[in-house]
């Protein structure tokens, strides 16, 4: 599926985060307005991605690798920074909606497709890669880089690989359901582990 880019709205900031059971999370700043337009993507040969997009604008602001697609030994292309500080815009058409002579709204807040999907990690970057295309230009936001093709389409999004970090639990919550026996998916006691 080519996920075609329509153009870019101003970007405050951009953080990645990485933990031990979700590889890769990037968060960009903007202004958005509505709940979430999703994208699920299903890497051909494994992997997995969620999109989080802006249904007034089209803009990208979330992305949640949870199942890290297969690697390659694809390099950075080198490709010029379109000035400024940006996250792209995606058309937001390919979801469905429901229009009324009063108001327009998704109908459809969900998509799932399959594509390739890969990652590379040369030195001490991260990139995930959602086409074969040659990056034309990059959308930076801080230190997250969006490759997009000569025909607008994604390509890529590049990161510094960031710490494997715990995430921090408030006092008095649990990893596990309050009620529910602690077994591993092996049958012994989280606790024997």
């Amino acid at each position: 599926m080519m996920l075609q880019i329509l153009g870019d709205v101003e970007c405050s900031g951009a953080i990645a985060e990485a933990d031990p059971w979700i590889p890769l999370t990037v968060l960009w700043q903007i202004s958005w307005r509505g709940g979430p337009l999703y994208l699920s993507i299903h890497g051909d040969d494994g992997g997995y991605v969620a999109l989080k997009v802006d249904p007034d604008s089209g803009a990208l602001y979330s992305l949640v690798v949870s199942g890290l697609p297969p690697e390659s030994d694809r390099p950075i292309d080198d490709a010029p920074t379109v000035p400024g500080s940006w996250s792209p815009v995606f058309d937001v058409n390919m979801w469905e909606w429901k229009v009324t002579p009063d108001y327009r709204e998704p109908s459809q807040f969900h998509i799932d497709a399959t594509s390739p999907l890969y990652h590379s990690a040369p030195g001490d970057l991260l990139a995930v890669w959602f086409s074969d295309s040659p990056v034309s230009r990059y959308l930076a936001c801080g230190e997250v880089r969006v490759g997009v093709s000569s025909i607008d389409e994604l390509v890529s999004v590049v990161v510094r690989r960031p710490p494997v970090t715990m995430p921090e639990l408030l006092p008095g919550v649990s990893l596990f359901h309050p009620g529910v026996d602690p077994l591993d998916y092996n049958g012994s006691r989280v606790s024997d582990v």
